[in-house]
């Protein structure tokens, strides 16, 4: 297994997007939904090979058919044979077929990829119980514990359930659709609709009840080990069950102070899972889950340390407060401004270049990084798309472009993109890495960066006289071979008055001031809008084609 995920991130499987995720994340979800099922070794490595040979959203597959006899070297040849037929298997045509031994193997990775995969934009539920369920019964020779009593599962009551489940998020607690909800939720395995139903009971002071849909929760949580609901990550909603077991046996005066808290979020209505989370985790009342054996109750679920009271700050788990504090920017009336400011972080226009490992690097390794720049061609060069006013000409060779690594481009660059590879580099849609070229007689007016979560370094190549960079009225040039790095949320302008071409290597890197977990939040939130954009731009194109063939 170690040698089959080191070939896929040597391969660059974590810059892949797959839906929500990349494909090396994805890969890695869909291991830990099988092994939780106690599939063999085999069938778990065709499980992260599953879509290796599938074409990736931005470029081709990580493993070509030619290169078959490479992955049974690295996985076996019954894992690869899996993992083939799984890449290609439509999940309606899988039966039981006379002499076909994969059958049962090849329903459990889909069932797998599925439950780890499957979701609407955001990470809202998707309709695919009813077809988990058929799958489920293919599995006769090890059956999957969520459906280990032969349980079916509707397409009429799962989209009633689809339903039912958004209107209890995003309606107030006296529009109520928890009736329908818990008839539903008795029949489709799922734990979401419970965690919701639980929190609902525990304001109206149903004890019984809210305990009930806890212990409940938590059981079909951990037989599934992934999330329906993939707005959280299975461990916060895991996170939720051990809040609502903990929360009834808090004294009174705490317990009056959650149950206003949850009636407050709830009573407004449109509330989401992740803003809930956000919210309890902000006061402390979520705890820190060590998942054990499906039959675990909730006190065993807490480590030693942990199974104080719910109030104890040492033994929850904290979002840091300053990005929190960051979110109530979701608040803010204009909706391009709201996240822009990260709280907290030393605001000054130029930075020491020393300070980044980076530079050291890039500046290392500047004369090879030259030369790639240099075997270029010029006409793959664009125009500067942005909306800067400037004068003259602005071109650019984009490398990695808000989120999407150009692979194509990456490959006739490898110094430099291995060092940007190797460093804490922004590579989410909040950052750029790109080889710009300003023309002789090039102004470029001033201008500013849309966030301060990011710094900008430059790489000087090639540097005429007569150029220069002015950020907060303070001005400096370039040197071939070496770095500047400053903070593009200032105003900046840039010109060049030679008769030469000014050519740097502009590389985004997150500011240092963020911690790793700050970053790790702030790549997912990325990921999130990203996903976002992409599902309304279809949604949208759609419709325009649907009006379009209407008239």
């Amino acid at each position: 297994m170690e040698r089959i995920l080191a070939e896929l991130e040597r391969r660059g499987a974590a810059l892949v997007r797959d839906g929500m995720w990349s494909r090396q994340q994805a890969s890695q979800r869909v291991r830990d939904v099988l092994e939780t099922w106690n599939e063999e070794e085999a069938v778990v490595c065709a499980g992260v090979l599953h879509r290796a040979y599938l074409p990736c959203a931005d470029g081709p597959p990580l493993f070509s058919f030619d290169e078959r006899d490479l992955v049974r070297a690295l996985a076996g040849e019954r894992a690869e044979r899996l993992a083939y037929r799984s890449s290609f298997v439509r999940i309606d045509e899988l039966t039981e077929r006379d002499g076909d031994d994969d059958v049962r193997d090849l329903a459990a990775i889909a069932l797998a990829s599925l439950a780890a995969l499957r979701c609407q934009g955001g990470g809202a539920p998707a309709p695919w119980l009813a077809d988990a369920a058929r799958l489920a019964r293919l599995t006769w020779a090890r059956a999957v514990p969520v459906f280990a009593d032969g349980e079916t599962v509707e397409e009429a009551d799962e989209t009633a359930l689809l339903a039912a489940y958004r209107a209890m998020w995003e309606t107030p607690l006296a529009a109520d659709a928890a009736p329908q909800v818990a008839a539903l939720a008795a029949r489709i395995p799922v734990a979401e609709p419970l965690i919701v139903l639980g929190l609902r009971a525990l304001v109206a002071g149903e004890d019984e009840l809210a305990n009930d849909y806890a212990t409940r929760a938590q059981t079909r949580l951990l037989q599934w080990n992934a999330a329906w609901d993939k707005r959280l990550p299975e461990v916060s909603w895991l996170a939720l069950t051990i809040f609502l077991a903990q929360a009834l046996e808090v004294p009174p005066p705490e317990r009056a102070f959650i149950a206003g808290t949850l009636r407050e979020l709830f009573a407004v209505g449109s509330l989401a899972p992740e803003v809930l989370a956000v919210r309890l985790a902000a006061l402390d009342l979520l705890p820190t889950p060590v998942p054990e054996p499906p039959d675990a109750s909730p006190a065993v679920l807490l480590s030693d340390a942990e199974s104080d009271a719910i109030f104890d700050d040492d033994d929850l788990n904290e979002i840091p407060a300053r990005f929190t504090e960051y979110l109530d920017g979701l608040l803010e009336d204009d909706p391009q401004r709201a996240l822009s400011f990260y709280p907290g972080l030393r605001s000054q226009p130029w930075w020491d270049p020393q300070e980044f490992p980076l530079v050291r690097a890039l500046e290392a390794a500047a004369a090879e990084i030259a030369a790639e720049f240099g075997a270029l061609d010029p006409l793959a060069f664009h125009a500067e798309r942005e909306r800067i006013r400037r004068e003259g000409s602005w071109d650019v060779f984009l490398l990695f472009e808000r989120g999407r690594k150009r692979d194509e481009r990456c490959a006739l660059v490898p110094t430099t993109t291995r060092i940007i590879e190797e460093h804490s580099t922004l590579r989410t849609q909040a950052g750029l890495v790109y080889f710009s070229r300003l023309a002789p007689g090039s102004i470029v007016a001033p201008h500013r960066g849309p966030t301060n979560v990011r710094l900008r370094c430059h790489l000087g190549l090639s540097v005429p006289g007569n150029c220069g960079i002015s950020v907060d009225n303070v001005t400096k040039t370039w040197q071939a071979g070496k770095c500047i790095v400053f903070d593009d949320s200032f105003t900046h302008s840039v010109w060049n008055s030679s008769d030469q071409e000014r050519v740097v290597l502009i590389v985004d890197v997150w500011h240092p001031d963020l911690g790793g977990e700050e970053r790790d939040l702030l790549a997912g939130l990325h990921r999130y809008g990203s996903s976002m954009a992409e599902n309304l731009s279809k949604y949208w194109r759609k419709n325009d084609e649907a009006l379009v063939a209407a008239g």
